[in-house]
């Protein structure tokens, strides 16, 4: 069991406790038995309102070019969307893409530090690992994350 998780990301929410941004991408390392492997995986954080604008955009993209196909895109925040509508509070995406890079999402509108390890904790939890403690690495510089309407 990982005792410490080391997250590198050039995202305010590295520097500042309670920056909000509307999505993340973050870099995971640990070690975990057996051997003391060294473990990465680097996720993309989504809040509801980064999702609901991916969602309106992947539609807005569909309608310009039927030829695209970007009916896997719409059903996934589709559901996730519902999940979120019937009390969901969280929900990790490992099967639409690679094993290293899922994508978790958060029903809340914006994401702040402790958000964010709260979506690492249910992701650290389909690894089988429960109890974990994190440690941010401060940036040498940052990115600041937009959002498209």
């Amino acid at each position: 069991m990982p005792k410490h998780v080391t997250i590198r990301c050039h995202d305010p929410i590295a520097r500042y406790k309670f920056a909000r941004q509307p999505w993340s991408d973050v870099w995971l390392s640990f070690t975990a038995k057996p051997g003391r492997k060294k473990y990465r995986f680097a996720p993309t954080l989504v809040s509801k309102v980064a999702l609901e604008g991916d969602l309106r955009m992947a539609r807005e993209q569909q309608a310009k070019d039927p030829a695209a196909d970007y009916a896997k895109d719409v059903e996934l925040a589709e559901h996730v969307l519902t999940l979120f509508a019937n009390g969901g509070d969280h929900f990790v995406d490992v099967e639409s893409s690679e094993k290293y890079t899922p994508t978790i999402y958060t029903s809340r509108s914006y994401i702040d530090r402790a958000e964010a390890e709260l979506m690492l904790g249910k992701f650290m939890r389909t690894l089988g690992y429960a109890d974990v403690t994190y440690k941010w690495l401060r940036p040498k510089f940052l990115m600041i994350p937009v959002q498209l309407d």
